[in-house]
């Protein structure tokens, strides 16, 4: 088996060798443009990190979650909630000056 390629230090997406596939952080995370436009999923699944935030923010249980998406592999809503704060945290913010009008 190809092992991933994986800089925890940096959070950016590292290719499998030889695929067209990215692992995004985690190896519970993954985007592959052929799933779900590329949005990060659950890895084996088509559930993305962004319905789980969602689910997380609306205030759902983590396990009516996991009732409701039985597939999931454990570790799945940790993984989803470290994967949202590196990107948050290697998000480059610039700056812009205001205009007067």
């Amino acid at each position: 088996a190809v092992q991933p390629q994986i800089d925890w230090r940096r959070g950016y997406p590292k290719r499998y060798p030889g695929s067209g596939r990215y692992l995004v952080l985690l190896p519970l995370i993954v985007s592959d443009p052929k799933i779900m436009m590329g949005k990060p999923v659950i890895a084996g699944t088509r559930i993305t990190v962004e319905l789980l935030l969602d689910k997380l923010a609306a205030g759902e249980p983590t396990e009516q979650i996991l009732r409701a998406h039985p597939h999931l592999p454990e570790g799945s809503i940790p993984a989803a909630l470290t994967y949202a704060a590196a990107v948050i945290r290697n998000e480059l913010i610039v700056p812009l000056e205001r205009r007067s009008a």
